[in-house]
């Protein structure tokens, strides 16, 4: 799940990275980082409605010298409409735009993987990225 967040975010960037680096020559990190964020907003903006399957599969351990045991495994159908997740069982014939919860209603599971942690990346409004220099 959390390379599906890598890899969605790493491309976006990438895209935002290539078609803003012709536009920042000459300006200094702060400017650079403005435009690939003003270009992500835009980029996600567009981003398409879409559906797939999201297995996960849940483990714990008592303690740091043991081995982690698969508990179980969820499978959900995700869909991100107009920039909201909503969920449903494989099957289903309708998503259903309600809390986590619901589904999974214990141990720890999450949402905001497929384009939600991407939007409060860069449209954020409590998101302060500063340039950190040249590597």
């Amino acid at each position: 799940m959390r390379l599906a967040v890598i890899l969605i975010v790493g491309v976006l960037s990438a895209s935002a990275q290539d078609r803003v680096a012709q536009d920042a020559a000459g300006q200094d990190g702060g400017e650079q980082l403005a435009m690939v964020r003003k270009h992500m907003i835009g980029v996600l903006a567009q981003q398409p409605n879409y559906t797939c399957l999201e297995t996960v599969e849940r483990s714990a351990r008592g303690s740091r010298e043991k081995t982690f045991r698969i508990l179980d495994t969820v499978k959900l159908e995700v869909a991100l409409v107009n920039g909201t997740e909503m969920f449903a069982w494989p099957g289903s014939k309708q998503f259903e735009d309600t809390d986590m919860r619901h589904f999974v209603p214990s141990g720890m599971f999450g949402n905001g993987d497929f384009g939600l942690y991407a939007r409060a990346v860069f449209a954020g409004r409590s998101t302060h990225v500063v340039p950190a220099g040249q590597t």
